[in-house]
């Protein structure tokens, strides 16, 4: 927490005034004569030590007919979070478990070289109930985190694409067959869509690059102007202030098109933005 300067100087100034104070008052007597004698304190009036029956400051004591519930574990929190119907708090479930995932990976990296089996083979392992970060979730949790993050992604949730194409199909950020590869990347750019339709400024920048460069294929000027116009209305919503860069790069987006492609633009993201979340 960060002190206010006047805060600061006018308490040292206290500080500093606090001896001058006690020595023109309690160590002087009625005539201004500095006392020669200590101030005694009457040990009469000092405080009784506290026993058993007295009250303790700083304890709580225990209210009749009033039962603390217990604090949920965290398989507890994820199972209730994982069934609700909000994607939000399907998402959270997916995050708590991914802390699990990470802490364990961060092993594997340790201790895999002093290891003649594969690392899979640690994810697999029952998670220590003592981890800090597991808790007592368990393997079939962190199987079923990819698709809790799945169901959040499809429906824009912001930050769920970006973890989606993290993680890939394997859960652990590793390529799989080529049709698997495939596939996840396919789903994985209807999850950006989704996160850009619903304000995601990650999920709308990543798609302005791609089809400007031609990542998803043959690419398309027009959805990269549309896209990157989203990104930055997002952001300037969010922020309150315009994303760096974004004159220069919607200037050069722009000379891309031709006039009646340029003349479309509003018309298809009036379109983008109308699609289901879900097609």
């Amino acid at each position: 927490m960060k002190i206010h300067p006047a805060i600061s100087i006018a308490a040292i100034g206290i500080a500093a005034a606090l001896p001058l104070l006690f020595s023109s008052t309690i160590m002087r007597d009625p005539s201004g004569k500095p006392n020669a004698k200590p101030v005694e304190i009457d040990k009469k009036i000092s405080p009784t030590p506290a026993t058993a029956s007295s009250p303790q400051i700083g304890r709580l004591e225990p209210v009749a007919g009033i039962q603390i519930a217990p604090t949920p574990s965290k398989r507890e929190q994820v199972l209730r979070l994982a069934r609700s119907s909000s994607p939000m708090d399907k998402f959270s479930a997916y995050k708590i478990v991914a802390d699990c995932v990470a802490s364990k990976e961060k092993l594997i990296r340790v201790f895999a070289a002093d290891s003649d089996g594969p690392p899979e083979q640690y994810m697999k392992a029952p998670v220590d109930n003592e981890s800090e970060h597991c808790g007592d979730i368990s393997p079939a949790e962190i199987v079923q985190r990819l698709q809790w993050l799945d169901e959040a992604a499809a429906h824009g949730i912001r930050g769920a694409a970006q973890q989606f194409v993290t993680i890939g199909p394997d859960g652990h950020g590793h390529g799989d067959s080529d049709a698997r590869n495939f596939e996840w990347e396919q789903r994985a750019l209807r999850h950006f869509e989704a996160g850009a339709r619903h304000g995601d400024v990650y999920s709308s920048l990543t798609l302005s690059d791609r089809f400007d460069i031609g990542g998803v294929g043959e690419s398309n000027p027009s959805f990269a102007l549309i896209y990157y116009e989203l990104a930055a209305e997002a952001y300037q919503r969010e922020q309150g202030k315009p994303l760096r860069g974004a004159v220069s790069v919607t200037s050069r987006l722009q000379s891309r098109l031709t006039k009646e492609e340029l003349a479309r633009v509003p018309e298809l993201k009036r379109e983008l933005l109308e699609r289901s979340t879900g097609s």
